[in-house]
């Protein structure tokens, strides 16, 4: 059997960035979570089977059923899970350009939890700190092949 070490860290590209230049790309270096985390915030979590009504009709005439799973958080427990996933997973950043100064917006995560928590607020974007939380959750189950950045 062939494994990957699930903490180590590889690259990320925000979605957002992915049709720039490689020299106008912000980089997320991110790693897994360790085990503890990661089935802490697996079993804060509700999942939910979504199912067209359609797939219902599908099932009766025995056809495949096209289906998704979810999982959902409560508010709380996910702004929570958040700050958890985004502080034991984003190792550096680069190239994240803060847009008054032109400088670039350092990051270490070496730093306490309460500078962290005020640099998430300061330069993530809401949309982008689920974003990279889900990057570093995905990539903490799967392999760099199944990430496919």
């Amino acid at each position: 059997m062939k494994v990957h070490n699930r903490l180590s860290s590889w690259e990320y590209i925000p979605v957002a960035d992915r049709g720039l230049d490689e020299k106008d790309q912000t980089v997320f270096v991110l790693k897994g979570l360790p085990y503890d985390l990661y089935n802490k915030i697996m079993s804060d979590a509700t999942p939910k089977l979504r199912m067209p009504i359609s797939a219902m009709q599908k099932a009766a005439e025995s056809q495949e059923i096209d289906a998704s799973t979810e999982m959902e958080l409560n508010p709380g427990t996910r702004y929570i899970r958040e700050f958890d996933i985004l502080s034991a997973g984003i190792v550096t950043v680069k190239n994240l350009i803060d847009a008054e100064t032109g400088e670039a917006v350092e990051y270490k995560d070496t730093w306490p939890d309460n500078k962290k928590k005020e640099w998430f607020a300061s330069w993530l974007p809401a949309d982008l700190r689920v974003e990279i939380a889900d990057a570093i959750t995905r990539g903490s189950s799967l392999s760099k092949e199944e990430l496919g950045n």
